[in-house]
């Protein structure tokens, strides 16, 4: 749960989110292992402005 749910990123970003660097050098990774002759940006592959503002997106964590 620590790792994967409440984390440095999530904590930063906000659930439901992405960090753009992380989501390109995924795209990047994946471009190279099927020998892709074009790859997206990543803005092109997630589009944030569904999301809910970061203040509803924090977790909070009960002691």
């Amino acid at each position: 749960y620590e790792n994967l749910i409440a984390s440095d990123e999530v904590t930063r970003i906000g659930l439901g989110d992405l960090d753009d660097d992380r989501l390109s050098r995924a795209i990047d990774i994946v471009a190279e292992g099927y020998q892709l002759e074009t790859k997206p940006d990543a803005a092109r592959v997630f589009d944030r402005s569904f999301l809910p503002p970061l203040d509803d997106r924090q977790l909070i964590l009960a002691d």
